[in-house]
């Protein structure tokens, strides 16, 4: 039995929360080239196994109130909006059904994966629990700039434009007054992952 395999759920889902946080492992995770990709995405796909064996919702404030079926792919793109699953809803939110279904277009016309979607929908709950003040998000823009900067040195503007330009493309004002009210504009995990899904679609 290997390492992950030990883990109970909640201790897969707080490594899973913790990958944002290790810079060389998501550089590994978003290029394909890195000579630790092929590890890193094994890695993750075994944190998610261990995570969510069982991803049918009980009880609670559910955003999803159906099972997730055997079938959906977490590392694929759903055909279908309706077909992403998220967690539930923290009990100190209120479910918002009307967000959920333009987050759920907003992810299918970006081509997000599932895994990607649920820690968007993940983080978004977390930011909205927590909402932090102008100085807190003053101060998390600063960080992030700074973390990015040395990561991507000179291409750091021309990959800003991507993720900025994919945000563009989902042609909706209210993306980006959610990102700057919640604070998620300033996210440095999500915005290396538009960033990846730009970049991939540019490969595809």
């Amino acid at each position: 039995m290997t390492e992950i395999e030990q883990l109970t759920s909640e201790e897969a889902k707080s490594e899973i929360e913790r990958i944002p946080m290790d810079t060389g492992f998501v550089t590994a995770l978003r290029d394909p080239a890195h000579p630790a990709h092929k590890a890193a995405t094994e890695r993750r796909r075994a944190l998610y196994a261990a995570a969510y064996p069982d991803v049918s919702e009980e009880g609670g404030s559910a955003v999803l109130r159906s099972s997730e079926p055997e079938s959906t792919d977490h590392f694929g793109v759903p055909e279908d909006p309706g077909e992403y699953r998220f967690e539930t809803t923290p009990p100190s939110l209120e479910h918002d059904v009307a967000l959920e279904q333009k987050a759920r277009d907003w992810f299918h016309k970006a081509d997000a994966p599932q895994w990607l979607a649920r820690n968007v929908v993940s983080e978004w709950n977390r930011a909205a629990a927590h909402a932090a003040d102008g100085a807190g998000n003053a101060e998390q823009a600063a960080t992030t700039e700074v973390a990015l900067r040395r990561d991507w040195g000179d291409a750091y503007e021309t990959k800003m434009t991507k993720a900025k330009d994919l945000l563009r493309s989902l042609d909706d004002p209210e993306v980006w007054v959610l990102l700057n009210r919640s604070g998620l504009g300033n996210n440095e995990y999500l915005i290396r992952q538009l960033v990846a899904l730009a970049e991939n679609a540019e490969r595809s």
